[in-house]
């Protein structure tokens, strides 16, 4: 979202026992988990890209367009 920006910070474990506890926690660790998921995602296609996995784009536009057909 163009209005939103990241942010980014390290805390004691009793306190961050103290927000899992709070609704801004709840959404702190939501946030976590969410970014936690596209780091993974981003690792999967680089190991994918690595290991040869990879189409071009004309490629897939091709497969797309045959199975939507």
């Amino acid at each position: 979202m163009p209005d939103r920006a990241p942010v980014t910070f390290h805390t004691q474990p009793k306190s961050k026992a103290g927000l899992d506890e709070r609704p801004l926690g709840n959404a702190l660790a939501q946030c976590r988990a969410e970014e936690e998921a596209f780091i993974a995602s981003v690792e999967r296609g680089q190991a994918d890209a690595r290991a040869g996995r990879v189409h071009t784009t004309d490629a897939a536009r091709r497969r797309l367009t045959r199975s939507i057909a």
